[in-house]
């Protein structure tokens, strides 16, 4: 089965479009640094490493395969500036096999004229065959915090159908077809939930904690 099937077949009531956790039913935020505390503290990207990679790997398991999720936007028009900072996404998964599997059309909201396409992107892999340590640091920031990917990505795990998906620094989404998935994690993790969201999300879990 390929990824874009999986998809269609467990995942077809989550919506893969920002913001990630207010388009889905059940899901979960959490707030990854410290509250009150400046960025440019080396404490509060230690804290952010700390709870992404345990997050992380409550969900993904070394001897499972992981499937990766890249959406990259390409303009209709050529960007005049090269940013050097940017890591192409093909480019950092260039030693995998990456299918593309779906292209959105995106249009001017005034003109409705045609400005770019939405390309999702997946992949199939283990833990053990990928940096995930870099790729997780790339995008919250803990590694290479002067570069970012040029794409939004979201990690699945196939046994469990959670959805991980990390916005920046700031936190992380974690979305399901089902509440009872995210239970656990609701439990295990309470602490880091974005106090901003929690009342709804206790909503959630309510009738089943």
């Amino acid at each position: 089965m390929s990824i874009q099937q999986f998809i269609n077949e467990h995942l077809s009531n989550i919506i893969f479009e920002p913001p990630f956790y207010y388009n889905n039913d059940f899901s979960i935020r959490f707030e990854l640094g410290p509250p009150n505390s400046n960025i440019d503290n080396d404490t509060y990207y230690s804290v952010v490493q700390e709870r992404i990679l345990a997050l992380f790997l409550a969900i993904f398991k070394e001897k499972y395969p992981v499937y990766i999720v890249g959406v990259s936007y390409e303009p209709i028009e050529d960007l005049d500036a090269y940013i050097e900072e940017e890591i192409d996404l093909l480019q950092y998964f260039a030693d995998h096999t990456i299918e593309n599997f779906l292209n959105k059309e995106d249009y001017d909201d005034e003109t409705l004229e045609l400005t770019g396409h939405y390309k999702f992107y997946s992949l199939e892999c283990k833990l053990s065959e990928i940096d995930y340590i870099d790729l997780l640091g790339l995008i919250g920031g803990f590694t290479q915090k002067n570069s970012y990917l040029n794409s939004r990505i979201y990690f699945i795990d196939p046994q469990s159908q959670l959805v991980f998906h990390i916005y920046d620094d700031r936190g992380l989404d974690i979305v399901s077809p089902t509440k009872e998935a995210l239970l656990y994690l609701y439990k295990e993790f309470n602490d880091w939930i974005l106090d901003y969201d929690r009342k709804e999300i206790d909503k959630i879990f309510k009738s089943i904690s």
